[in-house]
């Protein structure tokens, strides 16, 4: 999966969606708004399923699933806003999947 930032005519040159592609099916590619969560920020992690990203600041996960599904997908991973863009990475304890984040300047593992 192939995931970038984009934006529409209304908002440029800001971004307002998150778009997706299979690399098996690159042609057909996904899209979801961001509009009720903010502006997306720089730092995307990926698990195949799930993309997160920066909005305003915060952490929100978008389930590609249920954006193909025509469902509600995007949701808050953390509400609280930061200084500054926060990167994650997805890692693996006891076979249970998280999200590595800074979270008030300390490593927390979250789970999107």
């Amino acid at each position: 999966m192939v995931t970038w930032l984009a934006t529409s005519i209304t908002s440029f040159p800001k971004p307002n969606q998150i778009r997706w592609a299979m690399l098996s099916a690159p042609l057909a590619i996904s899209k979801s708004t961001t509009e009720n969560f903010g502006t997306p920020g720089a730092y995307l992690s990926i698990d195949g399923k799930t993309i997160v990203f920066n909005c305003q600041e915060r952490l929100c996960a978008l389930d590609t699933s249920k954006a193909v599904a025509g469902q509600s997908a995007i949701r808050l991973v953390r509400s609280s806003q930061g200084a500054e863009p926060t990167q994650s990475a997805w890692v693996t304890v006891n076979k249970v999947k998280y999200l590595l984040a800074t979270v008030n300047n300390k490593l927390a593992l979250l789970k999107p």
